[in-house]
């Protein structure tokens, strides 16, 4: 029998510092959880030093759970091999969502978990050195877990299939698309001269990342310039990120400025001649869906859950063929592109209710599975 209006705490630590990803779907699900008043939401901030921890621009009706242990005890405790409970930190809850692959033990509350993607499984390589212990961190993780979420159906295929999990404890509850990319204005002159770019140009959003395979795309850009000097240059916005960065030396006709603010690349990429993702591996591909919220055409890497979140909105080519983006991105200046329509209305398919809505289902299946194990 579903609890009514279960009291549900989100794991906060993704909404500290630069948005990333995962911020954003974690402050995204807070804020429509808060809206729709199905659940009792609050975000949960676990300790993670000496000091208490401070969650910028919570949603309005998500307050923040502090953690109620003074944070020296808990590190304390951590250098003794000790993890501290969930519930000796923020107190009771019927779910705890860990947005962010991993959760703190806890004793009776049922433990939803998000898995964004499984680039460490499939491309361990890419990873960065910091997030390689996943791999053996993820599994016991997964086993504690009431119920699983994913981005995808790509994700949520990987992860039955890799660690065999029931189907009947995954949910997809998928990035939701912000309504400010469908009323998104170009780039003005203005901001375009603050960073130097040109009025034509491709963009690309992402950490710079070996996963986000930056050097093909470079490769094929240079070879749109050797074939024509006047073809748009290259916008590369996003944060540093591990390994060697491929735009350390810019090379000609290209732009990066690193990471910018939200209303900044918003009005980027809806000026851009078309948004180019060539990612190794990916859980969602969030520029993707935002770029079309814009009404910018859509290049991608051939991969499943790009090929699902852009559907036939978009154009794609194999991974790692620099000569075929090359191809792609020319056809793609010429107008050779699923027309605007089409890519507006596959961005509509990712709205917040629909993501919320999945992630209630999953809360309350957590919930009933919990009871069931209890009453065993």
């Amino acid at each position: 029998m579903p609890t009514p209006r279960p009291t549900v705490l989100i794991d906060g630590t993704p909404l500290i510092g630069p948005r990333t990803g995962i911020g954003r779907y974690t402050h995204g699900l807070l804020a429509e959880l808060a809206r729709r008043g199905d659940v009792d939401v609050a975000a949960a901030g676990l300790a993670r030093g000496a000091d208490p921890l401070v969650l910028p621009e919570l949603p309005p009706g998500a307050p923040l759970r502090r953690t109620r242990v003074p944070g020296r005890i808990v590190l304390a405790a951590r250098r003794l091999g000790l993890e501290p409970p969930l519930e000796l930190l923020c107190g009771r809850a019927d779910v705890f969502h860990a947005t962010n692959f991993l959760a703190p033990p806890m004793w009776r509350t049922a433990l939803v978990v998000t898995v964004h993607d499984l680039a460490f499984h499939t491309h361990p390589q890419t990873m960065n050195p910091a997030a390689v212990d996943l791999a053996t961190r993820l599994p016991p993780t997964l086993r504690r877990a009431a119920a699983i979420c994913t981005v995808t159906g790509a994700v949520r295929d990987q992860v039955v299939d890799v660690f065999g999990v029931d189907p009947a404890d995954v949910f997809v509850t998928p990035n939701a698309v912000g309504p400010e990319w469908f009323t998104a204005e170009p780039a003005d002159a203005a901001l375009r001269a603050r960073i130097g770019l040109p009025e034509r140009y491709l963009v690309f959003v992402g950490t710079r990342e070996p996963r986000k395979d930056l050097p093909t795309l470079l490769a094929a850009h240079a070879e749109l310039r050797r074939r024509d000097p006047e073809a748009p240059a290259l916008l590369v916005i996003g944060a540093g990120g591990w390994g060697a960065d491929p735009t350390s030396t810019v090379p000609d006709g290209v732009v990066s400025p690193g990471y910018l603010p939200q209303d900044d690349v918003v009005r980027l990429v809806a000026g851009a001649q078309a948004l180019v993702l060539p990612s190794l591996d990916e859980g969602f591909g969030m520029p993707a869906t935002e770029a079309l919220a814009a009404g910018v055409p859509v290049i991608v890497s051939d991969i499943p859950a790009l090929r699902e979140v852009t559907g036939d909105a978009a154009l794609r080519f194999p991974v790692g063929d620099a000569e075929a983006l090359t191809a792609t991105i020319a056809a793609t200046l010429r107008g050779q592109t699923p027309d605007r329509d089409s890519r507006v209305a596959q961005a509509r398919t990712f709205t917040p209710s629909r993501t919320a809505a999945a992630a209630e289902r999953a809360y309350h299946h957590a919930v009933d599975r919990r009871r069931d194990r209890r009453s065993r």
